[in-house]
C-alpha cells in the first residue's frame, strides 16, 4: 500500500511539472548493450523519466523471461519476499547471492553464505580471455571482525540514528548485544529478516510441481496464496471457525493520467470475471462474496470492493467473451497472433466507450498505440499515454484471466469443471508472453518495415464494433415487437456486469441510437481518407 501511494505521489509530481506534450524520439535501429554491462554502468532510463515509478510489468516480464530460458528449471516464485528464501539457501547450501538489494549484507547466511552486488559486476579482458569479476562481501566474516554475532544490530542503530557516525554505531551496537532479547523495536526490526521457513507447508492443497508447471505473475500468485491459506485453515480449524475472509489484490501500478479516472476501470468486468472463478473453488460456507481491489481513484489509493459472480453468472460471462474473441478472430483473420491481441484489446477498449456513452475521440492516438515508434505522430500527449495504459489494461487483465482459469483447472479440476471455462481458457492459451504483448517500440519499428496491413485489419476492428452496434439495435427491435425482453445476441450478455459498485456498471445504451451513429459513421469514413474519423463520433 505504501508503495503504491509513493508511485502516485511521484507520478502526480511528474504530470505537474510535464504537462506535455512529449517528443517521440525516432529509433532506427535495435539498442545494443553488452549483458554483463546491464547491471553495471548502464543507465536504460532516461534521466528526466527517472523521477517515475518502473514500468508497470517489469517484474512479471523479468519472471516470464527467466522462466523460459535456460534457467526455467531454476526458477521459482516464492511468496512473500525473495530476499528470505535466498538467504535461507545460501544458509543452508552456501554459495553467493547476486542481488541489488543491500539488505542481504546483514541477513544470516551463515559460515559458507556471501552477497555479491549487481553494480560491482565488471569484465575481465586481461589474460586474452572474457571473466566476470566481482567484490563478494560475507556478513558473517564482516560481523566476527567487528566483534558482533552478526550485522543485524549495527544495521539497526544506523536504520534508528541517521547522524550516527559508523563507529558510534558499532559501539551501540556492542551495547545492543546484552539487552536485545528485551528491546522491542530492536525486536521488530529484525522480524522483517526472519526465516522462510515458517512460511514453508506441507498441509496446503497446492503442491509445489502444480505451482510450478503453471508459473503465475506476482500478483496473481498473491492471491492464490490467499485462497491456498484459506482452504489450509478449513482443514485445520474446521469451516465453522473461518468468517470474515475478504480476498485483496494490489493492482500493478499503471502509468496513467492521474486527472483521470483509472486505466484499469475499462477492464474491470474481466478481472471479475477471474476473481471468481477462483473463488468458485472455495466451500459454500466460507466462500467470499467480495474482493477488495486495490488501486488508485483519484488521487488516493483506495481498495474497491467488487462483488464476486456466482457459478451461473460466470457461466454466462465466460460464453459471452468466447463469443467476442471468436467473431474477433474472423473479422482480423489478417492478423498474426502477436496482432491479433493488441487488436482485440482496442476492440475491448472502444466497445466500452460504446457502452457508457463516452466519446472516444483521439483522430490518430490509436494507430500510434498499435504502431509505437513507426512513422506515426511526433509527439504524445498524456490523453496518448492514457488510452495506452487502457490498452494494457485489457491485454494483462485477460493475462490475468488466462493464468487463474489455469490454476484453477489444474487444483480443483473434479469440483469446478466447467465446458465454458474450458473453452474460454483455449481461447486465452494463444496469449502471447509480455515481451511480445507489450513490445518495446524499436521491436514493433523494424516489424513494420516489413509490412503490416494495419489499416485493413483496423478498419476490421472498426466494422465489427459497427456491426455488433446494429445486430444489437436490431435484436432490441425484434424483442420489442414480440414482447419479449430477452436480449437475442450471447455477446451482450457480457456488456451487463455484475458488480457491486455502481462505479462499474455500464450505462444502457439506445440502440436505436447507436445504430443511428454507426451508420452516420460508415457513412462519413467512406467519404474521408482518414480511418480514423470513426474516432471522432460522439
Amino acid at each position: 500500500m505504501a508503495r503504491l501511494e509513493s508511485y502516485l505521489n511521484r507520478l502526480i509530481t511528474y504530470k505537474s511539472t510535464h504537462p506535455g506534450p512529449f517528443r517521440v524520439p525516432k529509433i532506427s535501429s535495435t539498442p545494443s548493450v553488452e549483458a554483463w554491462k546491464l547491471f553495471h554502468d548502464v543507465n536504460p532510463v532516461p534521466t528526466h523519466l527517472s523521477s517515475l515509478p518502473a514500468p508497470s510489468f517489469l517484474v512479471p516480464a523479468i519472471i516470464e523471461a527467466l522462466t523460459h530460458s535456460r534457467y526455467g528449471s531454476i526458477t521459482q516464485v516464492v511468496p512473500g519476499e525473495a530476499d528470505e528464501f535466498c538467504a535461507t539457501r545460501a544458509r543452508t547450501y552456501g554459495g553467493i547471492v547476486l542481488t541489488s538489494d543491500s539488505d542481504l549484507l546483514v541477513a544470516e547466511l551463515g559460515s559458507d553464505g556471501s552477497v555479491s552486488l549487481f553494480r560491482d559486476l565488471s569484465l575481465d579482458t586481461r589474460d586474452g580471455t572474457e571473466s566476470v569479476r566481482t567484490s563478494i562481501f560475507r556478513p558473517k566474516g564482516i560481523a566476527a571482525s567487528l566483534g558482533l554475532p552478526d550485522l543485524l544490530g549495527l544495521a539497526f542503530e544506523l536504520t534508528s540514528d541517521g547522524t550516527l557516525s559508523f563507529h558510534q554505531a558499532l559501539r551501540r551496537a556492542k551495547l545492543l548485544v546484552q539487552t536485545m532479547d528485551e528491546n522491542v523495536s530492536y525486536q521488530d526490526f529484525i522480524r522483517s529478516y526472519g526465516s522462510a521457513n515458517a512460511m514453508e507447508s506441507d498441509s496446503t492443497p497446492y503442491s509445489e510441481s502444480e505451482v510450478e508447471s503453471q508459473p503465475v505473475d506476482p500478483r496473481v500468485s498473491e492471491l492464490l496464496l490467499q485462497y491456498r491459506w484459506l482452504d489450509f485453515k478449513t482443514q485445520e480449524s474446521g469451516k465453522g471457525k473461518i468468517s470474515m475472509f475478504q480476498p485483496r489484490i494490489y493492482l500493478p501500478f499503471l502509468l496513467d493520467d492521474p486527472a483521470r479516472s483509472s486505466a484499469w476501470l475499462i477492464s474491470t468486468s474481466l478481472r471479475t470475471m477471474a476473481y471468481s472463478l477462483l473463488n468458485l473453488t472455495t466451500n459454500d460456507i466460507i466462500k467470499p462474496t467480495n474482493i477488495a481491489e486495490y488501486g488508485r481513484s483519484g488521487h488516493r489509493i483506495v481498495p474497491k470492493p467488487l462483488r464476486l459472480l456466482t457459478r451461473d453468472e460466470c457461466r454466462t460471462h465466460c460464453i459471452a467473451l468466447i463469443g467476442r474473441l471468436k467473431k474477433a478472430r474472423s473479422s482480423f483473420n489478417g492478423a498474426s497472433n502477436s496482432d491479433f491481441w493488441p487488436l482485440y484489446g482496442l476492440y475491448e477498449l472502444r466497445r466500452w466507450y460504446e457502452e457508457n456513452d463516452k466519446p472516444l475521440s483521439c483522430q490518430d492516438v490509436l494507430e500510434e498505440v498499435l504502431k509505437a515508434g513507426g512513422q506515426g505522430k511526433s509527439s504524445l500527449s498524456w490523453e496518448d499515454i492514457h488510452l495506452s495504459m487502457q490498452l494494457q489494461g485489457v491485454l494483462y487483465s485477460l493475462r490475468m484471466l488466462r493464468q487463474i482459469i489455469a490454476q484453477v483447472r489444474i487444483v480443483r479440476e473434479a469440483q469446478t469443471a466447467e465446458d465454458s471455462r474450458d473453452l474460454l481458457y483455449d481461447q486465452l492459451s494463444g496469449l502471447p508472453p509480455l515481451k511480445e504483448l507489450f513490445p518495446a517500440r524499436y521491436q514493433l519499428s523494424n516489424e513494420q518495415q516489413v509490412g503490416r496491413h494495419w489499416d485493413h485489419i483496423l478498419n476490421a476492428v472498426f466494422d465489427r464494433i459497427a456491426d455488433e452496434s446494429t445486430d444489437h439495435g436490431r435484436a432490441l427491435h425484434e424483442n420489442q415487437t414480440t414482447g419479449t425482453a430477452q436480449e437475442s445476441e450471447v455477446d451482450h450478455a457480457s456488456s451487463e456486469a455484475c458488480l457491486s459498485h455502481q462505479e462499474f456498471q455500464p450505462k444502457k445504451k439506445r440502440r436505436k441510437r447507436a445504430v443511428d451513429e454507426i451508420s452516420a459513421t460508415r457513412e462519413t469514413r467512406n467519404h474521408s481518407n482518414n480511418m480514423y474519423t470513426v474516432l471522432d463520433e460522439g
